[in-house]
This record gives C-alpha cells, structure tokens and sequence, in this order.
C-alpha cells in the first residue's frame, strides 16, 4: 500500500482524510481505453473472463474486485462501492445488497418507482478508487460524491466516458466494464460465499443485474480479491485508521495515533495511543 501511493502509511492515512475535504469532480473526455473493445449482445460474461471460484464451499463464481458505480435516483449523487456479483447467467448476476448500504438505498429508491437502477461494474479500475469505494461510516457520507472524493485522493480529477448502454459516466482507464440495471422485483438465492472472516455467508435471496454491454481494453487484465485473504481486509486498514483516529481526537485530544491490527482483521480491534498529562 506504501508502495503503491509512493508514501509512508501515517500519511497515506492523512491522504484518505483529506480527500473528504479536497473532492476533485471528474472530468469528461471523448475516447477512453475502457471501451477499446465494446460488446452489447451474444455475450458471455462466464466465458469472456476468468470468474474464479473461490472456495470449496461457495455456491458457483464470483466477480468480487467489481466497484458498482450508480447515480441515487432523487439526489443524483454518484457512488462507488464493492459488492461481489454471483454467475446466474450469460448476461445475469446477482448482486449482494446489504442492509443499510448506500447502494441498498439507491435501489431501494428505484424499486418505490417501479424502476430497474442503471449500474456500472469496474474491474482493474485505478488505485484511488478502490481506497473510496472500501471507504465505510462516517467517513463517507451519502451526500458525498465518491468519484470526486477519488480525484481528491490522487490528487487530479479522474478522467471519465459516457457508458454505451447506461445513462452514466465510466472511469476512462479502466480495465473491465460492466453495464447493466439492479431489476426491481427479480431475486435469486446467492451464496453461500468464504467471507473475510473465514466462514461461508449463508445463502440468501438477492437482486438480479441484467449486464447490457461489456466494454474492456484490449488483453484487459481481470482483478479478483479473495474473499478471505489480505488484499480485501488491507484495502479498509487505512480508511478505518483516518475515520477512527477523526472521531477519537474529536473528543479526546490526547488520542496521538491508532492502530487497526492484523489480529482483528484491521476492522474489529484497535490499539490506542496516547499523550498522557501530568508527571
């Protein structure tokens, strides 16, 4: 992660807190490698790529590096946010929808309307992305526009393309694109899936996406994250570290540094430090 921000890990976590502060909108361009190659029928996403898998005990494939990108139906708003997508068909997934979710609430809004949510999947999309869309809580608002806070961490607006079959916007250099809609009264069980923690997710219903297009570079690369491996509970480390050590020194400016630990999984533990007073 140092690595691949060119800095040390207290200032990559000082980057993720100013990006909140410091959103950079993306900017339109006319051609983007993202859709060097375009696809709208006869596709088959379970064919065209090497859907993993992932473990023994998970019911069929998953797309799990996908960041969803969807426009809120009332405010407009753009968001970006990981949810693994489970082969049903040539051109269907499903789409895990948690409770509570900005996603849910968006889809939630277009269900009221009797209306499908346009969708677009990025796979192998740029780094700063990845970081927003892992970001969780009060470090994320609803209200917040997530593909300007991402320019805002790389520190230049990110450059995106109109999609060819959604009425939405694509990050230009991505690898893999997926277009599509969240169908408003379709489910199908999805799941069981090896989650971060090291069990199996049971099985429950969720909501059908319909892909209308692929778009991809030429030799695209595919990006997958093991559900229970580093990579998945890595990318949150630091978003979690900024948000925790913003609340903390809120109301205790005594708090000097935070530590989300390997131990739990960089989510459900912390070692706290402190500046004590006195002799």
């Amino acid at each position: 992660c140092e690595a691949a921000f060119g800095v040390e890990f207290r200032t990559l976590r000082e980057f993720v807190a100013r990006a909140m502060g410091d959103p950079k909108p993306p900017v339109m361009v006319e051609k983007a490698p993202a859709q060097e190659n375009v696809h709208t029928n006869g596709f088959d996403i379970g064919r065209m790529f090497p859907v993993l898998q992932h473990t023994a005990g998970d019911n069929g494939r998953f797309i799990t590096a996908g960041i969803v990108i969807a426009r809120d139906p009332e405010t407009g708003i753009y968001n970006a946010s990981y949810h693994r997508l489970q082969l049903v068909g040539p051109n269907r997934t499903s789409i895990r929808l948690d409770l509570g979710r900005h996603l849910r609430i968006a889809w939630e809004k277009a269900k009221k309307k009797g209306e499908a949510l346009p969708i677009v999947v990025c796979i192998g999309a740029d780094l700063a992305l990845h970081y927003t869309a892992a970001t969780m809580g009060s470090q994320m608002p609803e209200h917040a526009d997530e593909l300007a806070v991402a320019g805002g961490l790389c520190g230049r607006p990110l450059p995106v393309v109109k999609a060819v079959t959604q009425d939405l916007i694509v990050p230009a250099e991505t690898e893999i694109v997926l277009e599509g809609r969240i169908l408003p009264d379709e489910t199908v069980s999805e799941g069981p899936f090896g989650e971060f923690v090291g069990y199996l997710a049971p099985a429950e219903h969720m909501p059908i996406v319909e892909i209308t297009a692929v778009t991809h570079r030429t030799k695209p690369i595919y990006h997958a994250i093991n559900g229970y491996g580093r990579e998945t509970v890595m990318l949150r480390k630091y978003v979690l570290e900024a948000s925790l050590l913003k609340v903390l020194q809120s109301a205790a400016p005594i708090v000097t540094d935070a530590e989300m630990t390997a131990g739990g999984l960089h989510r459900f533990h912390a070692i706290i430090q402190v500046k004590k007073a006195g002799p």
